[in-house]
């Protein structure tokens, strides 16, 4: 039986049972409550003559709106109209009295009958009311409760409650945390246990007892959740309104099938294809989020034409081809949906081997640029997407037939095997074919290979990572979960390893940055260059506390004191924009040395030309402005 068709037939054994309290819809966000109980619930309902009432509780203030939502709903429903009754029922409609009065405000107003309109308003106990969103709404959850059991009680509905009750309790007391931190600093101690009256404590402030005093954050919050115990209110409140509880958990499966309902003959013959492999990912990484799914499958219908055109004629390698890019577009919206940043590429890098991020169960995967970028932040130019997708295949860069991941199944390979992939892996460090994503897993499987009796020189390693010319600006991280164990002293080698090369890859980073400024340094408008460089570069001068540190000082003093009146303004105006306050603080604390520096030099200048010294003024002051933001903000053992 399918999943969908379990919750569909306890809900409606519900609906049609006794009881008189209503029934509560539990599932995290993103997990398609709203998407089951709008296209498979309702029209359910609806083939069994059972009508309804959909009302979102999100951003509701009153009561009396949500009273005013279910009539606007009811009046649409039996009319096909969406009369504008809010303003005038909100204080005249409810579900338990007033009927009369809010009929009579509308027919003043609308031009209504007032017969039929009271008589469609007196069905309102018919039908079955679907609340949604309660942890959304404005209003505390036990007054909206409160109200539900209201109509449950007296008005005979039948009332689902749509929610998240992992998000209740949390919002409604971010609500009130204000007014209970007033309160916790007020009363003395307070035993919930006991349920001594709180206003108790507040008679006997005046007497001379610190016992209970709050002397930090820390202890305001514990005195606070000691006072105001939010899931045993809810639990209360919820015992009272709420007959049953079903916890929703969809079926991935049939909510993929449905998602690709819109989907054109070519995506969805792909998506259907690799649906087992898609939805592995997303199980891997424990995100059934239905609106990630959403956005995942919206990602790859925007670039499935170009992936149609570049399809080759080898079925195995356009079935790796299709699978990376999956693997690519799911792993990185997953990325973007759960907080992380887009990976640091190196200039010129358009795909390869990224980190997902820590404690996850496939820390790399192949990534695409262009992917990224339209993920983060929608760019997409097409021109640029043919021209990477050509590149790409014809690298033949497919990871599957990696000598890395043969060796990730190493207990599934015969030695001479394993002695095969170890030497492909160590001509590929060779010639720098390994980025430095790559670089814990192959440190960590070939410790792993030690142990079992494979004799490698990891000083060899080391160096060959050391020396590799295809790093980017991603530190190595100390040891990471790879669902591979090794010992505790191969984990000591592995941090020893990874540190290592971690600062050898440091000092080539910079070395390489330090020579692209100093190409633009030596080209015309350099200063319009250099200004673009940082623009392209500045989450790693961001990650890394600088940007004039990486600069040769003599070529960018040269330059200036050589500069047309227009360049020198132009340098100007690009310090200005990179030290802008805002950025400051210790975003820049490496570049206080060749500040100091540059202002020293023009200070003893004496420049010919009236504007160019009028210029220089105006930069020193600059230049004097971000040194003492630097030396307020960073202690002197910082700047290094």
């Amino acid at each position: 039986m399918a999943m969908s068709k379990r919750y569909l037939d306890a809900i409606y054994n519900f609906i049609t049972s006794e009881s008189e309290r209503a029934l509560m819809i539990n599932g995290n966000w993103g997990s398609g409550k709203t998407y089951f109980v709008k296209n498979k619930l309702i029209p359910h309902l609806k083939v069994k003559k059972i009508s309804s009432i959909y009302v979102s509780l999100y951003g509701h203030n009153n009561l009396e709106s949500i009273t005013s939502s279910i009539y606007n709903n009811i009046l649409m429903e039996k009319s096909g109209v969406m009369y504008q009754i809010i303003p005038y029922a909100e204080k005249t409609i409810t579900l338990l009295g007033n009927l009369n009065k809010g009929v009579k405000a509308l027919t003043d107003v609308f031009p209504i009958n007032r017969k039929s309109l009271k008589n469609v308003l007196s069905d309102a106990s018919k039908y079955l009311l679907i609340f949604d969103d309660l942890e959304r709404s404005n209003i505390d959850y036990e007054e909206i409760l409160g109200y539900i059991n209201n109509i449950c009680e007296h008005s005979g509905n039948k009332v689902i409650i749509v929610a998240n009750e992992n998000e209740i309790t949390r919002v409604s007391d971010n609500l009130e945390l204000p007014m209970r931190y007033q309160t916790a600093l007020l009363a003395k101690d307070y035993n919930y246990e006991k349920q001594k009256n709180i206003f108790e404590s507040f008679n006997n402030n005046s007497k001379n007892d610190d016992s209970s005093k709050v002397q930090n954050l820390d202890d305001l919050k514990t005195k606070t959740s000691s006072i105001f115990d939010s899931d045993t209110r809810y639990d209360i409140i919820k015992e009272k309104t709420i007959e049953k509880t079903i916890t929703f958990e969809p079926n991935i499966y049939e909510v993929f099938d449905s998602l690709l309902n819109n989907a054109a003959i070519f995506e969805n013959d792909i998506l259907q294809s690799k649906k087992r492999e898609i939805i592995r990912i997303f199980n891997n990484h424990h995100h059934n989020n239905i609106r990630t799914i959403q956005t995942f499958i919206g990602t790859f219908k925007k670039f499935s034409h170009l992936i149609s055109l570049h399809q080759v004629s080898d079925i195995k390698q356009n079935e790796e081809f299709i699978s990376v890019i999956l693997n690519c577009i799911a792993s990185s919206t997953i990325r973007y949906k759960t907080g992380y940043e887009k990976s640091k590429w190196v200039t010129g890098s358009e795909f390869g081997m990224v980190d997902f991020g820590r404690d996850t169960f496939t820390p790399h995967f192949y990534s695409f640029k262009f992917i990224e970028e339209y993920i983060w932040d929608s760019d997409f130019d097409e021109i640029e997407v043919r021209k990477t997708l050509n590149s790409f295949l014809s690298k033949q860069t497919l990871s599957r037939e990696d000598a890395i991941h043969k060796l990730n199944y190493y207990w599934q390979m015969e030695d001479s095997d394993v002695v095969s992939s170890i030497k492909e892996i160590i001509d590929g460090l060779v010639n720098s074919k390994y980025p430095t994503a790559s670089f814990n897993l192959i440190i960590l499987l070939f410790l792993k290979l030690n142990e079992i009796g494979f004799e490698i020189d990891m000083e060899n390693i080391a160096t060959l990572m050391e020396n590799s010319n295809n790093f980017n600006d991603a530190s190595l991280e100390s040891f990471m979960n790879y669902e591979i164990s090794i010992s505790d002293e191969s984990k000591e080698i592995y941090n020893n390893l990874i540190d290592r090369v971690n600062k050898k890859q440091v000092i080539n980073i910079r070395v390489n940055y330090s020579d692209k400024i100093l190409e633009i340094l030596n080209n015309q408008n350099w200063s319009a260059k250099l200004y673009d460089f940082y623009l392209a570069e500045r989450s790693y001068f961001y990650d890394n506390k600088g940007f004039i540190c990486y600069v040769d000082m003599d070529s960018l003093i040269f330059n200036l004191d050589n500069a047309s009146n227009y360049e020198f303004s132009d340098f100007r105006r690009t310090l200005g924009s990179i030290y802008d306050r805002s950025r400051l603080n210790e975003n820049f604390a490496k570049d206080y040395d060749n500040l100091v520096l540059l202002n020293q030099h023009l200070k003893s200048q004496q420049y010919t030309s009236k504007i160019k010294k009028m210029s220089s003024i105006g930069l020193q002051e600059l230049i004097g402005s971000v040194i003492f933001r630097l030396e307020e903000s960073i202690s002197k053992e910082n700047i290094v």
